[in-house]
């Protein structure tokens, strides 16, 4: 390769070298133009946000201003409604005040309350608030004259909840309402009053007549006719009392039948007639209710007579019964109190007894014996207690006079046949201490 070859390219490999370095270098530039260019983008971004911010600030700003503004001009500059607007709520008022114009069809009180309505809406909310003096009492007087123009029914549920709102109304009448409709309210609430009063009684009348008529519901009826004192209701009154009286008595008359029934089929005679006897004491205590009460009624009079008379029929029986039942058991206790009198033994046959006992003849006969003594005192014993055993528990108040004189005579032998005042004492004492046995314990 000859020399100018070698110098052309050396000289051209300096200018692609220089190129590559200008490109490079113009590839740097252009990257730090384009972060520039980026963050000058981002600033102009942040720059409008920033003013629409401050925009959205100043712009509520003003409108809070302006609403301040206009709140402050209507409370301290006094309001000029337009003339249209105050000849119509004078209009209004007009009708109002006075009795002679005021509407009394539900159709025109509706179409002043419209126009009232019409009129306020026309009007901002502080020029509202300004004029609530004049629209309270003019609201309360169409709500009124809306309420005069109703008319309720006559129940009594529809009534109260009439007579409730008039009562509302009366008792939230505010300053500057008519007075006019303020008295005809309250003549509409006497009204209420004593229809509602009339529409009770007549209820309660109807309620009466229909329970004396079907004898039932008769205490609820009697208690709400009861408060009125009116002839009608007095009578209605006196009526459903008898009534109540009849069915108590009735009521009464079923329980004595009832324990009549089940007290005849008693077995024991004493019981039954005891049971009887009470049967019949509460039938006369019916009687005398009866007696007493202030409508005569002829069923009920020959039920009470027919079971009286069965009931005397059945007393009379069970005394009989009782008597026969009492004359056994007596006569029972009479047998019995014989058998223990008989039984009593003479005192030679105990003292024989207890001799016998002895083995010894002469300790048998001799009184110095001091066996023959211990025979002699165990027999004195024996004796007493042999006649307080058997004599002391007969009840002499249940015997005949035959046994009871028999029984006389008996205890004056025995107890004279004792040895001295200490076994007298001692009879005596016990005779008094020993229970007496009853005819039940014997049988």
């Amino acid at each position: 390769m000859n020399k100018s070859a070698i110098v052309i390219q050396v000289i051209a490999i300096a200018i692609l070298a220089g190129l590559s370095i200008g490109l490079w270098r113009v590839r740097g530039h252009l990257a730090f133009v384009r972060a520039q260019i980026q963050q000058q983008e981002m600033a102009v971004n942040r720059a409008f946000e920033t003013v629409d911010g401050h925009l959205k600030s100043v712009t509520d700003q003003v409108t809070q201003q302006s609403m301040l503004i206009n709140q402050a001009l209507g409370k301290i500059l006094p309001y000029s409604l337009p003339a249209n607007v105050d000849a119509q709520i004078k209009a209004i008022q007009d009708q109002l005040t006075s009795e002679s114009t005021s509407p009394t069809s539900s159709a025109a009180i509706k179409q002043l309350r419209a126009d009232l309505a019409s009129v306020v809406a026309g009007l901002p909310p502080w020029a509202q608030e300004e004029l609530l003096p004049r629209l309270v009492p003019m609201r309360w007087d169409i709500e009124a004259l809306w309420l005069l123009a109703s008319q309720p029914s006559n129940g009594l549920e529809q009534l109260s909840e009439h007579a409730s709102t008039v009562d509302y109304l009366l008792s939230n009448k505010p300053i500057g309402s008519s007075d006019i409709i303020e008295k005809n309210l309250k003549d509409r609430a006497q009204e209420t009053a004593e229809t509602i009063a009339n529409a009770e009684r007549a209820a309660a009348v109807g309620r009466a007549n229909r329970a004396i008529k079907d004898e039932k519901d008769i205490e609820t009826a009697a208690r709400l006719i009861s408060v009125y004192d009116d002839p009608e209701s007095k009578k209605l009154t006196a009526s459903l009392n008898g009534l109540i009286l009849a069915h108590s008595i009735r009521d009464a008359l079923s329980g004595v039948q009832d324990d009549f029934s089940e007290y005849r089929s008693i077995q024991d005679a004493t019981l039954k007639e005891y049971a009887l006897a009470r049967t019949s004491e509460a039938l006369m205590d019916l009687k005398l209710r009866i007696l007493s009460a202030p409508v005569a009624d002829p069923t009920l009079d020959k039920s009470v007579t027919a079971l009286s008379t069965s009931l005397a029929t059945a007393v009379a029986t069970a005394k009989k019964e009782h008597l026969k039942v009492e004359a056994g058991r007596l006569k029972h206790y009479q047998v019995w109190a014989l058998q223990r009198i008989k039984q009593l033994r003479r005192y030679n046959t105990i003292e024989g007894i207890e001799l016998a006992k002895i083995p010894g003849q002469l300790d048998r006969v001799s009184p110095i014996s001091q066996l023959h003594r211990d025979a002699v005192q165990r027999a004195r014993h024996i004796y007493c207690r042999e006649m307080i055993d058997l004599l002391a528990p007969i009840d002499q108040g249940l015997l005949d006079l035959a046994v009871s004189g028999w029984f006389r005579k008996v205890y004056e032998e025995k107890f004279m046949a004792l040895a001295d005042n200490k076994e007298k004492l001692l009879v005596v004492t016990s005779f008094a201490m020993t229970p007496k046995t009853s005819i039940e314990e014997v049988q």
